[in-house]
């Protein structure tokens, strides 16, 4: 019993003594006044009060107060008596006649209450024995139903620890987010094994081949017979392309009526076409319902790894992007198309169109090349929107006498393929935060930006790398910005997690770069503790020729990134009228061709002297 209750308990017991010997005080009084008054009224109305009182005590207390009422109610029915045969008095026998009812009352009301407490406690008892039989089922059909729901999360709908579902329900097939994630990790093995060294050659002859297969009027199937009819069919077909498909291949539906399949084996192009033809051949075959024949029509669109992209992300959307293409131009009838083969006007490169050998004597160069300062850094200055210099980006450039000037993207894809990326990050990192210790003397509310690739993240040990930077060139962390990947979010979010929060935990700002190349969303920028994001130049190119939809969809991009506090810089602002579009949009900061190409470091203390973009750039009106 607790410390209230125990209190609770004496006051209760403290109530019942004192009103127990208020009444038998007044009782007392009561039969002193009946013998000392002459008048019979007073003398009866004291006597009815008392059995009246002898009553209530009785049912307000219980046993206690029948006892004591009795005890009084006995007692004043023998002083009355006495006094009745020394008096002969009426009133006084009248007294003892009430005394005698009053008795006869209590003893009547105490059996009744009896009566009435026995069958109130066989009541509650039949209750308690009711709802205990009533707990006991309940809780063993709960348990019924958490092991039927456990079984069903075990073995149709199966989560991540992030509570993000790995399967189709319907088919019980990886969905479009397990698929990305197996085939991200097929690639990070292919990097890892070309990094161990040994295994260069067979990494680039085995290939990562996605398959995007699309039954084109899925819609019309799913119109003509309902819901339950189509999702049948979707799950017999599902069946028969497990039985279809490579044993080692990955099977998976992205979409209603999407599937893909990818392969880590090496596939040349009439193998890959005479397997697709097989696939395609699989769906196309008609299926009869209710005595009609139904036929199918399907697309197919291929790409492969690191030929058109480096990231799953990029790989499925160069693949959906094949498909659509040769859909279109086989006007709707049964195609198969390459992404190699197609001329995909929405990136300037994809991958790489270099030789296999030359990828392998860039891989042997690369370290060479940056002890013979042959991979330099360059620096593009940023500006907010008054003009003002905010700071600097780090690129890594690379001159060769032997091969030439090689192109960044080049160069940067091939070092992520053969894992060399990580001593070209190391190189950048040291110059860039260097150069922030230089320039901050000067003027230490610049900044400067460094680029990390989702590789680094995952493998390497730039966050340590960091902190020990930070620490040598005594720099302050809010000053240096690191550029995270977006296709980082959707692909290895939880590989690269740890390394983020301990790249935020030193203080280092965030920012994700790349936004809006093709799987950003706006919900993924809580995930990641990022001060800003960087507009892709990609995605806003076309805002400066007058593209009204895509300037309506940058500008509710700005807004809703101020809404939270996030800011955004515009990167390949090349020309007037994009520059102009987007201080119109209150974009915060710019970097590009149309401001500033990069510099050498050498040329760094001349920009930081001007400070200002021009003033007849910064007010010309664009036309």
């Amino acid at each position: 019993m607790g410390l209230r209750e125990g209190n609770e308990f004496t006051d209760d017991i403290r109530v019942i003594f004192c009103s127990l010997i208020g009444y038998a005080v007044f009782f007392s009084v009561a039969v002193s006044l009946q013998l000392g008054f002459s008048n019979p009224y007073p003398r009866l109305s004291l006597a009815v009060v008392q059995i009246a009182c002898a009553v209530l005590i009785n049912m307000l207390f219980g046993r206690f107060g029948f006892g004591l009422s009795t005890i009084m109610s006995v007692l004043q029915l023998g002083i009355m008596t006495f006094d009745f045969t020394r008096t002969q008095d009426r009133t006084t026998l009248a007294i003892v006649f009430i005394a005698a009812a009053s008795i006869i009352v209590t003893l009547g009301l105490q059996f009744f209450m009896g009566k009435v407490y026995s069958r109130m406690f066989r009541v509650k008892k039949l209750y308690n024995q009711a709802r205990s039989q009533l707990i006991t089922a309940t809780e063993k059909n709960s348990q019924e139903v958490k092991k039927e729901t456990s079984n069903i999360d075990r073995n149709i709908v199966k989560h991540d620890k992030n509570g993000i579902s790995n399967l189709d329900p319907l088919t019980v097939l990886p969905n479009r987010y397990k698929v990305l994630e197996e085939v991200e990790n097929w690639i990070d093995d292919k990097i890892s094994l070309m990094q161990s060294g040994g295994g260069i050659n067979k990494s680039l002859d085995e290939n990562i081949t996605i398959i995007y297969l699309d039954i084109e009027n899925y819609n019309d199937i799913l119109f003509r017979l309902g819901h339950h009819p189509t999702d049948l069919f979707i799950q017999n077909l599902a069946h028969k392309l497990r039985e279809e498909a490579h044993p080692h291949d990955l099977l998976g539906r992205v979409a209603a009526g999407e599937f893909v399949i990818a392969a880590k084996r090496s596939l040349s192009r009439d193998a890959l076409m005479s397997y697709v033809s097989a696939l395609t051949s699989t769906i196309k075959r008609s299926f009869a319902y209710g005595g009609e024949k139904i036929s199918v029509r399907v697309c197919a669109g291929c790409s492969s790894f690191p030929q058109d992209a480096r990231f799953s992300g990029d790989l499925l959307g160069c693949a959906e992007y094949a498909l659509v293409s040769g859909a279109r131009l086989s006007e709707n009838k049964d195609s198969v198309a390459l992404y190699s083969e197609i001329k995909d006007p929405r990136f300037k490169v994809h991958g790489t169109s270099l030789s296999k050998d030359l990828i392998v004597k860039m891989e042997q160069l690369i370290p060479q090349a940056i002890k013979n300062e042959e991979v330099y850094v360059v620096y593009q200055p940023q500006y907010n929107i008054e003009g003002t210099l905010m700071g600097f980006e780090a690129f890594l450039r690379w001159k060769n006498p032997e091969l030439g000037t090689l192109s960044a993207i080049d160069f940067m894809q091939v070092a992520e393929k053969t894992g060399t990326i990580y001593d070209l990050g190391h190189f950048s990192v040291r110059c860039a935060i260097e150069t922030l210790a230089k320039i901050n003397a000067t003027d230490p509310k610049l900044k400067m930006t460094v680029n990390i690739s989702s590789s680094e993240l995952k493998n390497g040990d730039i966050p340590g790398l960091l902190a020990d930077l930070i620490g040598k060139y005594r720099i302050d962390p809010s000053n240096l910005i690191v550029d995270i990947p977006e296709e980082c979010l959707t692909t290895s979010f939880d590989m690269v997690r740890p390394a983020i929060n301990y790249i935020a935990s030193l203080g280092v700002y965030m920012t994700l770069d790349n936004f809006g190349r093709g799987y950003s969303s706006l919900n993924n920028i809580p995930l990641l503790p990022v001060k800003g994001i960087k507009l892709d130049s990609n995605f806003t190119r076309n805002v400066g020729f007058g593209d009204e939809q895509m300037g309506i969809l940058t500008a509710s991009i700005i807004d809703q990134m101020h809404e939270i506090d996030v800011y955004v810089c515009a990167t390949g602002v090349g020309s007037k009228e994009l520059f102009h579009k987007l201080r119109d949009y209150c974009c915060d900061f710019y970097q590009g061709g149309f401001l500033s190409k990069p510099v050498r470091a050498d040329e760094l203390d001349e920009i930081i002297k001007t400070a200002k973009v021009p003033s007849q750039v910064w007010t010309q009106e664009a036309p």
